[in-house]
Protein backbone atom coordinates (compact mmCIF):
# COMPACT_ATOMS: atom_id res chain seq x y z
CA UNK A 1 0.00 0.00 0.00
CA UNK A 2 1.46 3.37 -1.00
CA UNK A 3 1.32 6.57 1.00
CA UNK A 4 -1.78 7.93 -0.83
CA UNK A 5 -3.82 4.77 -0.13
CA UNK A 6 -2.82 4.79 3.53
CA UNK A 7 -3.89 8.41 3.78
CA UNK A 8 -7.27 7.51 2.20
CA UNK A 9 -7.85 4.72 4.77
CA UNK A 10 -7.05 7.07 7.61
CA UNK A 11 -9.50 9.64 6.25
CA UNK A 12 -12.28 7.04 5.84
CA UNK A 13 -11.87 5.85 9.41
CA UNK A 14 -11.80 9.34 10.86
CA UNK A 15 -14.57 10.68 13.12
CA UNK A 16 -17.63 12.53 11.82
CA UNK A 17 -18.96 14.96 14.42
CA UNK A 18 -21.34 17.88 14.45
CA UNK A 19 -21.61 20.93 16.61
CA UNK A 20 -25.07 21.32 18.16
CA UNK A 21 -26.81 23.35 20.85
CA UNK A 22 -26.52 21.99 24.39
CA UNK A 23 -30.30 21.94 25.04
CA UNK A 24 -31.95 18.60 24.14
CA UNK A 25 -35.11 20.35 22.99
CA UNK A 26 -33.33 22.36 20.31
CA UNK A 27 -32.35 21.14 16.88
CA UNK A 28 -29.04 19.38 16.45
CA UNK A 29 -28.01 21.72 13.68
CA UNK A 30 -28.56 25.46 13.95
CA UNK A 31 -30.69 26.96 11.19
CA UNK A 32 -29.16 29.28 8.61
CA UNK A 33 -26.64 28.93 5.86
CA UNK A 34 -23.59 26.81 6.61
CA UNK A 35 -20.82 25.19 4.68
CA UNK A 36 -19.42 21.72 5.31
CA UNK A 37 -15.67 21.76 5.80
CA UNK A 38 -13.19 19.28 7.14
CA UNK A 39 -10.57 20.08 9.73
CA UNK A 40 -7.97 17.91 11.32
CA UNK A 41 -7.73 18.50 15.04
CA UNK A 42 -5.41 16.25 16.94
CA UNK A 43 -6.40 12.58 16.91
CA UNK A 44 -9.44 12.75 14.60
CA UNK A 45 -10.83 14.80 11.77
CA UNK A 46 -13.82 16.96 12.55
CA UNK A 47 -16.68 17.88 10.20
CA UNK A 48 -18.16 21.23 11.05
CA UNK A 49 -20.93 23.24 9.44
CA UNK A 50 -19.86 26.76 8.60
CA UNK A 51 -22.36 29.58 9.23
CA UNK A 52 -22.61 30.71 5.62
CA UNK A 53 -23.75 27.46 3.95
CA UNK A 54 -27.18 26.02 3.28
CA UNK A 55 -28.42 23.83 6.16
CA UNK A 56 -30.01 21.11 4.06
CA UNK A 57 -26.96 20.91 1.82
CA UNK A 58 -24.67 20.66 4.82
CA UNK A 59 -26.66 17.81 6.36
CA UNK A 60 -26.87 16.10 2.98
CA UNK A 61 -23.10 16.16 2.61
CA UNK A 62 -22.66 14.96 6.17
CA UNK A 63 -25.16 12.16 5.57
CA UNK A 64 -23.33 11.06 2.40
CA UNK A 65 -20.02 10.91 4.28
CA UNK A 66 -21.76 9.02 7.11
CA UNK A 67 -23.15 6.38 4.75
CA UNK A 68 -19.84 5.96 2.93
CA UNK A 69 -17.82 5.63 6.13
CA UNK A 70 -16.70 2.03 6.89
CA UNK A 71 -18.62 -0.06 9.45
CA UNK A 72 -15.41 -1.32 11.06
CA UNK A 73 -12.21 0.39 12.11
CA UNK A 74 -8.63 -0.73 11.44
CA UNK A 75 -8.88 -3.15 14.39
CA UNK A 76 -11.98 -4.80 12.85
CA UNK A 77 -14.21 -3.40 15.61
CA UNK A 78 -17.69 -2.23 14.67
CA UNK A 79 -18.05 1.54 14.81
CA UNK A 80 -21.12 3.60 15.63
CA UNK A 81 -22.49 7.14 15.72
CA UNK A 82 -21.39 10.08 13.60
CA UNK A 83 -18.01 9.91 15.31
CA UNK A 84 -17.49 6.39 13.85
CA UNK A 85 -15.94 4.99 17.00
CA UNK A 86 -16.41 1.55 18.59
CA UNK A 87 -18.45 0.94 21.73
CA UNK A 88 -16.31 1.92 24.72
CA UNK A 89 -19.08 1.84 27.32
CA UNK A 90 -20.11 5.45 26.80
CA UNK A 91 -23.86 6.15 27.05
CA UNK A 92 -25.56 5.59 23.68
CA UNK A 93 -29.07 5.66 22.29
CA UNK A 94 -30.62 3.89 19.28
CA UNK A 95 -32.62 5.75 16.65
CA UNK A 96 -36.24 4.52 16.57
CA UNK A 97 -36.25 4.74 12.78
CA UNK A 98 -32.89 3.53 11.41
CA UNK A 99 -31.83 1.52 14.52
CA UNK A 100 -28.34 3.07 14.41
CA UNK A 101 -26.64 3.84 17.72
CA UNK A 102 -25.41 7.32 18.69
CA UNK A 103 -23.47 8.71 21.64
CA UNK A 104 -25.26 11.13 23.93
CA UNK A 105 -22.23 13.39 23.85
CA UNK A 106 -22.12 13.44 20.04
CA UNK A 107 -25.84 14.27 19.93
CA UNK A 108 -25.15 17.04 22.49
CA UNK A 109 -27.64 15.51 24.94
CA UNK A 110 -26.83 15.77 28.66
CA UNK A 111 -26.51 12.30 30.18
CA UNK A 112 -28.93 13.16 33.00
CA UNK A 113 -31.69 13.67 30.39
CA UNK A 114 -31.67 10.04 29.28
CA UNK A 115 -34.91 9.11 31.09
CA UNK A 116 -36.78 12.03 29.52
CA UNK A 117 -36.44 10.79 25.94
CA UNK A 118 -39.65 9.16 24.71
CA UNK A 119 -38.71 8.55 21.07
CA UNK A 120 -35.35 9.33 19.55
CA UNK A 121 -34.77 10.17 15.89
CA UNK A 122 -31.23 10.83 14.78
CA UNK A 123 -30.10 13.93 12.90
CA UNK A 124 -30.39 12.22 9.53
CA UNK A 125 -33.86 10.69 10.09
CA UNK A 126 -35.17 14.06 11.21
CA UNK A 127 -33.63 15.65 8.12
CA UNK A 128 -35.31 13.00 5.96
CA UNK A 129 -38.66 13.88 7.67
CA UNK A 130 -39.02 10.36 9.10
CA UNK A 131 -39.77 11.58 12.60
CA UNK A 132 -38.93 14.05 15.34
CA UNK A 133 -37.45 13.32 18.75
CA UNK A 134 -40.16 13.37 21.43
CA UNK A 135 -39.58 14.13 25.10
CA UNK A 136 -41.50 13.08 28.19
CA UNK A 137 -42.82 15.78 30.48
CA UNK A 138 -40.35 16.64 33.20
CA UNK A 139 -41.16 16.57 36.91
CA UNK A 140 -42.33 19.97 38.13
CA UNK A 141 -39.91 20.01 41.06
CA UNK A 142 -36.94 22.21 40.13
CA UNK A 143 -33.78 20.19 39.61
CA UNK A 144 -35.58 16.87 39.08
CA UNK A 145 -34.91 15.30 35.67
CA UNK A 146 -37.29 12.37 36.02
CA UNK A 147 -40.41 11.95 33.84
CA UNK A 148 -43.81 12.55 35.41
CA UNK A 149 -46.21 9.77 36.31
CA UNK A 150 -49.57 9.33 34.63
CA UNK A 151 -52.22 11.86 35.72
CA UNK A 152 -49.63 13.83 37.66
CA UNK A 153 -47.18 16.69 37.31
CA UNK A 154 -44.54 14.96 39.42
CA UNK A 155 -42.42 11.85 39.22
CA UNK A 156 -43.41 10.74 42.73
CA UNK A 157 -45.62 11.70 45.67
CA UNK A 158 -42.56 12.82 47.62
CA UNK A 159 -41.60 15.35 44.96
CA UNK A 160 -45.19 16.61 44.82
CA UNK A 161 -45.11 17.29 48.55
CA UNK A 162 -41.70 18.96 48.32
CA UNK A 163 -42.90 21.22 45.50
CA UNK A 164 -46.01 22.34 47.39
CA UNK A 165 -44.02 23.04 50.54
CA UNK A 166 -41.48 25.02 48.57
CA UNK A 167 -44.22 26.92 46.74
CA UNK A 168 -46.02 27.95 49.93
CA UNK A 169 -42.84 28.92 51.74
CA UNK A 170 -41.53 30.91 48.76
CA UNK A 171 -44.83 32.72 48.45
CA UNK A 172 -44.87 33.47 52.16
CA UNK A 173 -41.42 35.05 52.03
CA UNK A 174 -42.05 36.79 48.69
CA UNK A 175 -45.55 38.22 49.22
CA UNK A 176 -45.79 38.14 53.01
CA UNK A 177 -49.58 37.66 52.82
CA UNK A 178 -49.94 34.14 54.24
CA UNK A 179 -50.69 33.57 57.87
CA UNK A 180 -48.40 31.58 60.13
CA UNK A 181 -51.13 28.94 60.43
CA UNK A 182 -51.37 28.52 56.66
CA UNK A 183 -47.61 28.20 56.25
CA UNK A 184 -47.22 25.76 59.14
CA UNK A 185 -50.18 23.69 57.95
CA UNK A 186 -48.72 23.04 54.50
CA UNK A 187 -45.12 22.81 55.67
CA UNK A 188 -46.07 20.06 58.12
CA UNK A 189 -47.94 17.88 55.62
CA UNK A 190 -46.45 14.49 54.84
CA UNK A 191 -49.28 12.82 52.90
CA UNK A 192 -50.06 13.72 49.29
CA UNK A 193 -53.70 12.76 49.80
CA UNK A 194 -54.04 15.45 52.48
CA UNK A 195 -52.61 18.06 50.10
CA UNK A 196 -55.05 16.94 47.40
CA UNK A 197 -57.99 17.37 49.78
CA UNK A 198 -56.88 20.89 50.67
CA UNK A 199 -57.79 22.08 47.18
CA UNK A 200 -60.69 19.72 46.47
CA UNK A 201 -63.37 22.23 47.50
CA UNK A 202 -63.30 25.95 46.78
CA UNK A 203 -63.33 27.86 50.12
CA UNK A 204 -66.57 29.79 49.73
CA UNK A 205 -67.49 32.82 51.79
CA UNK A 206 -70.85 32.56 53.55
CA UNK A 207 -72.90 35.49 52.26
CA UNK A 208 -76.22 36.65 53.72
CA UNK A 209 -79.46 36.15 51.80
CA UNK A 210 -79.52 39.76 50.58
CA UNK A 211 -75.76 39.76 49.81
CA UNK A 212 -75.31 42.91 51.84
CA UNK A 213 -71.56 42.23 52.17
CA UNK A 214 -70.99 42.70 48.44
CA UNK A 215 -70.17 46.01 46.74
CA UNK A 216 -73.15 47.80 45.19
CA UNK A 217 -72.28 46.88 41.59
CA UNK A 218 -71.73 43.20 42.36
CA UNK A 219 -74.84 43.08 44.56
CA UNK A 220 -76.94 44.54 41.72
CA UNK A 221 -75.74 41.82 39.33
CA UNK A 222 -76.59 39.10 41.84
CA UNK A 223 -80.05 40.57 42.48
CA UNK A 224 -80.78 40.68 38.74
CA UNK A 225 -79.79 37.04 38.43
CA UNK A 226 -81.94 36.12 41.43
CA UNK A 227 -84.94 37.89 39.89
CA UNK A 228 -84.48 36.09 36.58
CA UNK A 229 -84.01 32.80 38.41
CA UNK A 230 -87.25 33.31 40.35
CA UNK A 231 -89.12 34.05 37.11
CA UNK A 232 -87.73 30.90 35.48
CA UNK A 233 -88.67 28.84 38.53
CA UNK A 234 -92.23 30.21 38.44
CA UNK A 235 -92.51 29.48 34.71
CA UNK A 236 -91.29 25.94 35.34
CA UNK A 237 -94.00 25.41 37.94
CA UNK A 238 -96.66 26.63 35.48
CA UNK A 239 -95.44 24.31 32.73
CA UNK A 240 -95.46 21.37 35.14
CA UNK A 241 -99.00 22.29 36.21
CA UNK A 242 -100.19 22.31 32.60
CA UNK A 243 -98.49 18.99 31.94
CA UNK A 244 -100.25 17.52 34.97
CA UNK A 245 -103.59 18.92 33.72
CA UNK A 246 -103.04 17.29 30.31
CA UNK A 247 -102.46 13.96 32.06
CA UNK A 248 -105.71 14.42 33.98
CA UNK A 249 -107.56 15.23 30.75
CA UNK A 250 -106.24 12.06 29.20
CA UNK A 251 -107.51 10.01 32.14
CA UNK A 252 -110.92 11.72 32.12
CA UNK A 253 -111.37 11.13 28.39
CA UNK A 254 -110.53 7.46 28.93
CA UNK A 255 -113.29 7.23 31.54
CA UNK A 256 -115.73 8.97 29.20
CA UNK A 257 -114.85 6.59 26.37
CA UNK A 258 -115.50 3.59 28.62
CA UNK A 259 -118.84 5.03 29.81
CA UNK A 260 -120.03 5.82 26.27
CA UNK A 261 -118.86 2.46 24.93
CA UNK A 262 -120.84 0.55 27.57
CA UNK A 263 -123.94 2.71 27.12
CA UNK A 264 -124.01 2.49 23.30
CA UNK A 265 -123.36 -1.26 23.18
CA UNK A 266 -126.04 -1.86 25.81
CA UNK A 267 -128.61 -0.07 23.62
CA UNK A 268 -127.67 -1.92 20.41
CA UNK A 269 -127.90 -5.40 21.98
CA UNK A 270 -125.51 -8.32 22.21
CA UNK A 271 -125.91 -9.53 18.59
CA UNK A 272 -124.78 -6.24 17.08
CA UNK A 273 -121.10 -5.53 16.37
CA UNK A 274 -119.43 -3.99 19.40
CA UNK A 275 -118.69 -0.28 19.00
CA UNK A 276 -115.66 1.32 20.64
CA UNK A 277 -115.96 5.03 21.34
CA UNK A 278 -112.84 7.19 21.06
CA UNK A 279 -113.53 10.93 21.43
CA UNK A 280 -111.05 13.71 20.74
CA UNK A 281 -110.84 14.98 24.33
CA UNK A 282 -109.26 18.38 23.65
CA UNK A 283 -110.05 20.94 26.34
CA UNK A 284 -110.28 24.61 25.34
CA UNK A 285 -108.63 25.61 28.65
CA UNK A 286 -105.32 24.64 27.06
CA UNK A 287 -105.60 27.72 24.84
CA UNK A 288 -105.85 30.16 27.74
CA UNK A 289 -103.20 32.93 27.86
CA UNK A 290 -100.73 32.82 30.79
CA UNK A 291 -102.71 35.23 33.01
CA UNK A 292 -106.03 33.46 32.50
CA UNK A 293 -104.35 30.07 32.90
CA UNK A 294 -102.92 31.15 36.28
CA UNK A 295 -106.46 32.07 37.42
CA UNK A 296 -107.85 28.79 36.09
CA UNK A 297 -105.33 26.74 38.10
CA UNK A 298 -106.89 28.20 41.26
CA UNK A 299 -110.45 27.30 40.26
CA UNK A 300 -112.48 24.32 41.53
CA UNK A 301 -112.75 22.90 38.03
CA UNK A 302 -108.98 22.56 37.81
CA UNK A 303 -108.60 21.18 41.31
CA UNK A 304 -111.23 18.42 41.02
CA UNK A 305 -109.97 14.80 40.87
CA UNK A 306 -108.89 13.41 37.49
CA UNK A 307 -111.23 10.42 37.79
CA UNK A 308 -114.32 12.59 38.30
CA UNK A 309 -117.11 10.93 36.40
CA UNK A 310 -119.65 12.82 34.30
CA UNK A 311 -123.41 12.43 34.29
CA UNK A 312 -123.77 9.38 32.05
CA UNK A 313 -127.10 10.46 30.62
CA UNK A 314 -125.97 14.03 29.87
CA UNK A 315 -122.73 12.72 28.39
CA UNK A 316 -124.63 10.23 26.21
CA UNK A 317 -127.03 12.94 24.98
CA UNK A 318 -124.14 15.28 24.16
CA UNK A 319 -122.29 12.52 22.32
CA UNK A 320 -125.41 11.54 20.39
CA UNK A 321 -125.67 15.16 19.18
CA UNK A 322 -121.91 15.61 18.77
CA UNK A 323 -122.26 16.84 15.20
CA UNK A 324 -124.18 19.80 16.59
CA UNK A 325 -122.75 20.32 20.06
CA UNK A 326 -119.13 19.15 19.39
CA UNK A 327 -118.20 19.73 23.05
CA UNK A 328 -119.20 18.68 26.54
CA UNK A 329 -117.92 20.76 29.46
CA UNK A 330 -115.46 22.46 27.06
CA UNK A 331 -114.11 19.05 26.00
CA UNK A 332 -114.30 18.12 22.32
CA UNK A 333 -116.35 14.90 21.95
CA UNK A 334 -115.95 14.53 18.19
CA UNK A 335 -114.61 11.17 17.10
CA UNK A 336 -110.86 11.42 17.41
CA UNK A 337 -110.10 10.14 13.91
CA UNK A 338 -112.54 12.63 12.42
CA UNK A 339 -111.44 15.68 14.43
CA UNK A 340 -109.11 17.48 12.04
CA UNK A 341 -109.08 20.65 14.12
CA UNK A 342 -107.45 19.01 17.16
CA UNK A 343 -105.52 16.28 15.39
CA UNK A 344 -102.68 15.01 17.62
CA UNK A 345 -103.29 17.55 20.37
CA UNK A 346 -102.18 15.23 23.18
CA UNK A 347 -98.77 14.49 21.62
CA UNK A 348 -98.31 18.18 20.77
CA UNK A 349 -99.14 19.25 24.33
CA UNK A 350 -96.70 16.73 25.82
CA UNK A 351 -93.94 17.73 23.40
CA UNK A 352 -94.44 21.43 24.12
CA UNK A 353 -94.28 20.81 27.87
CA UNK A 354 -91.16 18.67 27.54
CA UNK A 355 -89.39 21.26 25.36
CA UNK A 356 -90.40 24.15 27.62
CA UNK A 357 -89.17 22.32 30.73
CA UNK A 358 -85.86 21.49 29.05
CA UNK A 359 -85.29 25.11 27.99
CA UNK A 360 -86.25 26.48 31.41
CA UNK A 361 -83.95 24.06 33.22
CA UNK A 362 -81.13 25.10 30.89
CA UNK A 363 -81.80 28.78 31.60
CA UNK A 364 -81.83 28.14 35.35
CA UNK A 365 -78.52 26.27 35.17
CA UNK A 366 -76.96 29.13 33.22
CA UNK A 367 -78.20 31.67 35.77
CA UNK A 368 -76.91 29.62 38.68
CA UNK A 369 -73.53 29.13 36.99
CA UNK A 370 -73.30 32.85 36.25
CA UNK A 371 -74.05 33.68 39.87
CA UNK A 372 -71.45 31.18 41.07
CA UNK A 373 -68.81 32.68 38.77
CA UNK A 374 -69.49 36.19 40.08
CA UNK A 375 -69.35 35.08 43.71
CA UNK A 376 -66.24 32.97 43.10
CA UNK A 377 -64.41 35.82 41.37
CA UNK A 378 -65.27 38.17 44.20
CA UNK A 379 -64.17 35.57 46.78
CA UNK A 380 -60.81 35.24 45.03
CA UNK A 381 -60.41 39.01 45.07
CA UNK A 382 -61.10 39.00 48.81
CA UNK A 383 -58.51 36.28 49.41
CA UNK A 384 -55.96 38.13 47.27
CA UNK A 385 -56.60 41.35 49.15
CA UNK A 386 -57.89 43.46 46.24
CA UNK A 387 -61.43 43.52 47.72
CA UNK A 388 -62.82 43.71 51.23
CA UNK A 389 -66.15 42.54 52.60
CA UNK A 390 -68.57 45.32 53.48
CA UNK A 391 -69.18 45.41 57.18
Amino acid sequence: MDDSEAETDRNNSCALTLEAPSSPETELVAQGKRKATRKKTGKRARIEVAPDSNRDLAIKRLYEKYKKAPQYDLNSEEVFCICRKPDTGELMIACDECDEWFHFSCMKYPKDHQKLIFKFYCLFCEWRALGTTLWKKQCRLPGCLQPIRQVSKYCSEEHGILFMKKYVLDRAFREDNLSVLEVSTVAGLADVAVIARLGAVFPRIAFSEDYAELPAETRTKIQEISTALAAATHATAEVRAKAAYVARLKERVRLWNDTLTERINADTGKKAKRIKVDVCGFNSHLRLPPTSWAEFTRSAEYLQPSDADADADALYVAYSNRDATRAYHLVCITDRRKCIKHNGWLAIANDEASTALHNLERVKRQLVDRREVILKDYTIQVYEGSQKLTE
